[in-house]
């Protein structure tokens, strides 16, 4: 009895809904040895436990020790687990869907897809998963600890604290007008200010004309605060992607923030920072995290334990983020024309002409890779830096550096003194070497590795912003030759 009653106690445990009425009817639950058996009213099958109200209370039987009978038995050849995920429908049609495309792909599974239900199947049409979204409303967090939903797809913190997932993707953000909206480059702070305080165009290209703000869903309106501030008038809301699209079309007056690349018949906006500095908008600024206007979205659980096949696609999804970090796509300084003329419109009295050319020079032999660790408020490492360092781990354990050496190279803002913020780079530099070092399995080969710290040289963006200095606080990882 106490092996089959085991799991009852397990009150965390993750359940999936069966469909139809067998949900709430009587079943007996035998255990395969015939030593005893337990009646009840079936509440939920997950594929791996059978959750029942009994006269004992409410138990959790695992499904390999027990055999049921009875009318309210789920169909197991048929059955297959659902996974509840909240995502809006921009990071649906942006994220959720090419993750169930690449995993039905590598699954050799086949995925049929409505708006809101997707299920993923054999050729056979034998069932193995479904996914069922769940449009983000109020506090996620709260949604996920009621048991609303299983887990969901979100921003990390604003205030650049620890956050509460995996990474997922990386989602590429433009802003986007009409083509007949008023022309010219846009100024980020005036954008902010037209925001705030509701000036409009007149700021932004001398249009004294009001300016709205059409929203594209819960999460890239929290991005759009987070990259120009809190809007004084509520946005324009639409009644899904394709209204939004049609709706901006329509408003010369209008401006949105939209997953790239834009549909047809809008124009994408051009930003200039405050500092004057270009920032990178290429493939491998995305991947690196230093597309301007970029967002990454985590992966954030419930807590409570996902079924088997649930629990693979969720593995799947937080390691695409590893999967897109291959040393192939590592870039020579060479081809990194923006960061060296940023170098030099920055003007910075702390960084001179030689610190310049010891940094090329170090540099200049290597591919950088696009795993980067940045940091939050608190000096850690953040989600997207942590998983860095587990790539990188990875990577290493799989004989990707193999006749290379690894170079971890810091980079501060321009806050402080220049000497200091080279010792604060090399420091930065050192520690994520070591930890690499450290997450290395014994007994296996492991590349050289060498550190080194340029303080504020090559910045990726300006220092005026919490962001932009988040940008500049960094470890970037570069690939060399080996010695």
């Amino acid at each position: 009895m106490t092996s089959l009653f085991r799991a009852a106690v397990i009150s965390a445990a993750f359940f999936v809904s069966c469909p139809g009425p067998a949900l709430a009817d009587d079943v007996t639950l035998r255990a395969r040895s015939g030593a005893m058996e337990v009646s009840g009213t079936l509440v939920s099958f997950d594929g791996e436990t059978y959750r029942l109200d009994s006269r004992w209370g409410r138990l959790t039987l695992e499904a390999s020790a027990v055999e049921c009978e009875g009318p309210g038995c789920p169909e197991l050849q048929s059955f297959a687990p659902e996974l509840r995920l909240m995502a809006d429908d921009a990071t649906a049609d942006h994220v959720l869907l090419p993750l169930l495309t690449a995993w039905a792909e590598q699954e050799g599974l086949t995925l049929t897809s409505t708006e809101r239900r997707h299920s993923l199947s054999t050729p056979e049409g034998t069932p193995r998963l479904h996914l069922r979204r769940l449009e983000p409303m109020g506090d996620v967090s709260a949604a996920l600890a009621a048991g609303d939903a299983d887990a969901a797809l979100v921003l990390p913190p604003a205030d650049g604290g620890r956050g509460p997932g995996r990474p997922v993707a990386r989602l590429p953000l433009v802003l986007a007008s009409a083509p007949d909206a008023p022309q010219g480059v846009l100024s980020r702070r005036a954008l902010r200010e037209a925001r705030s305080t509701g000036t409009g165009w007149k700021g932004l290209t001398g249009t004294d004309r009001p300016l709205v703000w059409h929203s594209a869903g819960r999460l890239i309106d929290l991005a759009a605060i987070d990259r120009f501030g809190p809007t004084r008038f509520a946005p324009v809301a639409a009644g899904d992607s394709r209204a939004l699209v049609e709706a901006l079309k329509r408003d010369p007056w209008g401006l949105a923030l939209l997953p790239a690349p834009l549909p047809e018949g809008l124009m994408e906006r051009s930003l200039a920072d405050s500092c004057g500095l270009i920032r990178d908008a290429s493939p491998f600024a995305l991947a690196a995290g230093e597309h301007p206007l970029a967002v990454t979205l985590l992966w954030q659980g419930s807590g409570r334990r996902l079924p088997a096949e649930a629990r693979r696609f969720a593995e799947f999804a937080t390691s695409r983020a590893a999967l897109a970090l291959s040393p192939a796509m590592a870039a020579p300084l060479t081809s990194q024309g923006t960061r060296l003329s940023n170098a030099l419109l920055a003007r910075n009295p702390d960084v001179s002409l030689a610190d310049l050319q010891e940094a090329v020079t170090q540099l200049a032999a290597g591919r950088r890779l696009p795993l980067t660790i940045r940091y939050d408020r608190s000096g850690a490492p953040d989600a997207e830096g942590r998983a860095a360092i587990e790539a990188l781990i990875a990577l290493s354990d799989a004989g990707a550096f193999e006749g290379h050496s690894l170079l971890f190279a810091g980079f501060t803002p321009s806050a402080g003194k220049g000497p200091a913020n080279r010792r604060a780079s090399a420091a930065m530099a050192a520690a994520q070497r070591r930890l690499f070092e450290a997450g290395l399995p014994a007994g296996r080969p492991r590349p050289s590795t060498a550190e080194a710290g340029f303080g504020e040289a090559l910045p990726i963006a300006c220092d005026d912003s919490p962001d932009g200095q988040r940008l500049n606080r960094r470890v970037e990882i570069w690939l060399l030759p080996a010695p």
